[in-house]
């Protein structure tokens, strides 16, 4: 669901083509990664061009993907000598990258299933695999940021401790989605990924605002 919900608003922000988005009145109120943070984190590899390798796993593990020995599902990706393959959220299969020394030599989608090569492409995209991103060069300033949070929410200082020791070794964890509006300084949603005169129709706008004033009054009951 994270895979395609990231997939979908990277092609609101990239897209050159017109669409259709087609959603609910309670996905409408749901925040989101903030559109700078999900491109600012997207990584264009080219084929026959320099990389380095050692950043972009580094980017991989801050982006939430996981390490695996064999790569089948979206945010895993696998380093085996001069080989990276990684399933990035914007495609429907997974891509190797065979290295000659610091270059991208090929660039060609592979199937996870029977892990035989597919298309031959001259670039791909990398997104993030989760909806929370924590490169290192940002940690010292999420965590701040997250016990300053957790300071105004008067949330237990052994359960603070736990995050930011879980934040600090394991970088993305299981679950860590759920502090996202503690974790960046803010949140967006789906109205700030919309592209300029996009035109909105609202079937039934009574019904639509019932239907989301009930999911909000849900929320705050939770």
């Amino acid at each position: 669901t994270a895979a395609r919900r990231i997939r979908a608003l990277y092609a609101m922000i990239e897209s050159r083509r017109a669409q259709i988005l087609v959603t609910t009145a309670t996905a409408l109120r749901q925040r989101l990664i903030p559109k700078s943070v999900l491109a600012d984190f997207a990584e264009l590899i080219i084929a026959e061009e320099e990389i380095e390798p050692d950043r972009l796993v580094a980017k991989l593990v801050a982006g939430g993907y996981t390490r695996s020995a064999v790569v089948e599902e979206p945010g895993d990706f696998c380093v085996r000598g001069g080989i990276i393959d990684i399933f990035s959220p914007l495609y429907d299969n997974p891509i190797r990258i065979e290295l000659f020394g610091d270059f991208a030599e090929t660039i060609r989608f592979f199937s996870p299933a029977s892990q035989r090569s597919l298309d031959h492409v001259h670039e791909a995209v990398i997104l993030p695999a989760r909806e929370v991103t924590l490169e290192k060069d940002q940690l010292d300033a999420i965590v701040g940021r997250f016990r300053a949070r957790a300071m105004e929410l008067d949330l237990p200082r052994t359960t603070v401790r736990d995050i930011v020791h879980r934040i600090k070794e394991q970088g993305v964890f299981p679950g860590i989605e759920s502090l996202t509006p503690l974790i960046y300084d803010h949140m967006d949603t789906l109205f700030d990924y919309l592209p300029d005169r996009t035109v909105i129709i609202a079937e039934n706008p009574a019904e639509l605002a019932q239907a989301a004033g009930a999911a909000f009054v849900a929320r705050s009951t939770i």
